[in-house]
């Protein structure tokens, strides 16, 4: 199929062109100096009284180191991946590959998710979320259509979003999923991102190109919070709409591209019911389409815009009222912590928090990364971050709000090559997620 290479694998070997060392150094110094300079001007901002309202800037949450004994068994598990994955990576099929992926994320998230001794669904069982709000709404018509007026009484989560997720967890509760499923169905689905992420990296520029990120596709620092965040399961869905419009921008057959877009416009419809940031988050998707009508090719793209509109459309005639929700909304936060939080340091320390999220792996791949239609996907994750962090309302809580953009950072990590420095990048990955989780005691 276009875009596909013919051959499942190619030697792998170091390119001085691809991977100029000076450059990677320069890159990984600059932005793990960015992450400890923020991090200073953080702690100097509390010292002289400025409310943030995150407590180990530029992350939410605090400082305090803990070692659990479950935090043994993450460094078990980590040690096992750099070993075992680049080879599993390296010699498995292209079908065995995608079931790994997803089946390795999974385990790495859960474990991580798991290792303080909790259950996986403990933290979406706060005051805060979405999941005890959901079971006692009563009515979905009445929740819908009388959204804005109900606002101040919920969650602070609820009260940042539109009725999508809630309506997600309450069509849950009625089918009798227990608080322990729901907790599994969320982390299976911030996994999927993965494959998602190869698949889309598949058809756009060769499963040879895509082998090279799965190495990382999934293990991500990131992982910290996709785990314990309702965040992760949107970052899955928009993953899985990127990798359904790739496939239909490329198809010859006029049939999958119907499909195929119509399929990625009714997720991304659907994660505008759960997210106010849609727009920004799924700029990556975007891009494809753009790239498709550049291509003269606008069967996609109709497909995919009639798609988006569907979920949307149900909603409103049910009552809600998407453009009116997100007026309040925005509003509030206005309002809120955000008239306090100050604009020009959040405006940095956002994208500071954003590379450690995708992690130092990812800075060196797309260093060298040359493959043009890679860098669709990396460019407009990258043009995401920057719409979301210049729009204002994005002042913290990023390594959770962003996580859609994640995946399509890290497929950045194609440009490097040679076994050796990529599972030494790999350790490096999982060595960060491995600190944040015993050091950042996080919200989520």
């Amino acid at each position: 199929m276009p875009g596909e290479l013919t051959s499942e694998s190619v030697p792998d070997v170091p390119s001085p062109s691809t991977n100029p060392v000076g450059a990677v150094a320069a890159a990984v110094l600059a932005a793990t100096a960015g992450v400890v300079a923020t991090a200073v001007w953080g702690r100097a901002l509390l010292r002289d009284g400025a409310e943030l309202f995150v407590s180990a800037p530029p992350f939410a949450g605090s400082w305090e180191w803990r070692w659990p004994l479950g935090m043994w068994a993450v460094v078990v598990l980590a040690v096992s991946i750099v070993v075992l994955w680049p080879e599993v990576v390296r010699a498995a099929r292209w079908g065995a590959l995608l079931v790994g992926s997803l089946a390795v994320s999974l385990a790495w998230t859960a474990a991580l998710a798991s290792s303080a001794g909790g259950g996986v669904a403990d933290p979406l069982l706060t005051r805060f979320e979405y999941l005890p709000y959901a079971r006692r709404v009563g009515s979905p018509s009445q929740l819908l259509s009388h959204w804005v007026e109900r606002l101040p009484d919920a969650p602070t989560h609820v009260q940042g979003h539109p009725p999508g997720t809630v309506l997600a967890f309450l069509g849950l509760d009625r089918l009798g999923v227990g608080d322990t499923a729901a907790g599994w169905i969320v982390l299976v689905l911030g996994a999927s991102a993965a494959p998602a992420a190869l698949i889309a990296m598949g058809h756009l520029a060769g499963r040879d190109t895509a082998r090279r990120a799965a190495v990382f596709v999934g293990l991500a620092p990131a992982v910290v919070w996709a785990g314990t965040s309702v965040d992760g399961a949107v970052m899955g869905v928009v993953a899985w709409a990127t990798a359904a419009v790739a496939i239909a921008v490329t198809a010859e057959e006029r049939a999958v591209a119907v499909g195929s877009g119509l399929a990625s416009g009714l997720l991304v419809g659907s994660v505008a019911t759960a997210t106010y940031g849609a727009p920004a988050l799924v700029v990556p998707w975007a891009v494809l389409l753009v790239w498709a009508l550049w291509r003269r090719r606008p069967v996609p793209v109709v497909a995919a815009a009639a798609g988006v509109l569907v979920p949307l459309l149900l909603l409103a005639a049910a009552g809600f009222d998407w453009v009116g929700g997100f007026e309040a909304t925005r509003a509030a936060y206005r309002a809120g912590v955000a008239s306090v939080r100050p604009s020009g340091y959040f405006a940095v320390a956002n994208l500071a928090v954003l590379a450690v999220a995708a992690g130092p792996a990812t800075v060196a791949g797309i260093v060298g990364l040359r493959d043009r239609r890679v860098w669709m996907l990396v460019g407009g994750a990258v043009i995401g971050a920057l719409l979301a962090d210049l729009s204002g309302l994005s002042k913290g809580e990023v390594e959770r709000i962003w996580l859609p953009l994640v995946p399509f950072l890290v497929v950045g990590t194609a440009g490097l090559r040679g076994d050796v420095p990529r599972r030494a990048w790999l350790g490096a990955q999982l060595a960060v997620a491995v600190v944040l989780q015993a050091w950042l005691r996080s919200p989520w």
